[in-house]
């Protein structure tokens, strides 16, 4: 059960010993720039490697007070077996919003945004594994900063505004098509990209987005309950 630290460590806790073991440390420099934020880890289906976001901030930016312009955007790979760490630049620029949830599953692409200025959003999809780049156009105006993308990498949650609230959609990167979700908030895709669980009118459901069917699991969504893990198999 790998977990991280108030300090920044990542650690593995084995049952059997009831020890911890320590992994890594991420970097607090990299490219002349220092560490700002970085996301929750993601473990990969074999169990074999963690992922990590990390974001990099310019320490000699005049007047940048929160950090925004100059930023660099590196995907963290620590291989469990071998002990080893890789760092992978993913994207440099200013104003980047990103979140483990937009990664995939083998964590070679990675969806993010980039804030031109206040409230206006390009969203883009970098392969890691090709280096391309693809800038995804959006069909409105951004609603929400989180991204989910399907283990495969190849269909990314989006929230678009609709009035006040949000609409999610689905986007396919081999069709360049987006298909409409009943969600008010997505919480997690399974793990074929078939099934996404969620809320929908103050109840949780899980939707097919191939029969486009919803199922209602008989769980409220009341005020001030959240599901916080959402774990499929």
């Amino acid at each position: 059960m790998p977990r991280c630290s108030a300090k920044g460590a990542i650690r593995k806790f084995d049952i059997g010993t009831g020890q911890f073991e320590h992994i890594a440390n991420p970097v607090t420099s990299l490219g002349g720039k220092n560490l700002k934020e970085r996301s929750d880890l993601r473990l990969s289906p074999d169990g074999q490697k963690l992922y990590q976001l990390l974001l990099y901030r310019d320490p000699n930016s005049v007047g940048d007070l929160n950090g925004v312009f100059n930023q660099t955007l590196y995907l963290m790979t620590i291989d469990l077996d071998a002990r080893s760490v890789d760092y992978e630049e993913v994207i440099t620029g200013d104003n980047i919003r990103y979140g483990i949830r937009a990664l995939s599953a083998d964590g070679t692409r990675i969806a993010f945004f980039r804030m031109h200025q206040f409230g206006e959003y390009s969203l883009w999809v970098k392969d890691l594994s090709s280096e391309q780049v693809k800038s995804i156009s959006i069909p409105g105006e951004i609603g929400n900063i989180n991204l989910f993308m399907t283990d495969d990498g190849n269909k990314i949650l989006v929230a678009i505004k609709d009035g006040t609230r949000s609409r999610w959609e689905i986007y396919n990167l081999n069709t360049d098509q987006y298909q409409a979700t009943p969600f008010t908030r997505p919480e997690s895709w399974d793990s074929s990209g078939r099934y996404l669980v969620g809320e929908k009118d103050n109840t949780y459901i899980i939707y097919d987005i191939e029969t486009l069917s919803v199922l209602d699991i008989g769980l409220p969504f009341p005020v001030g309950f959240e599901l916080l893990s959402v774990q499929w198999r």
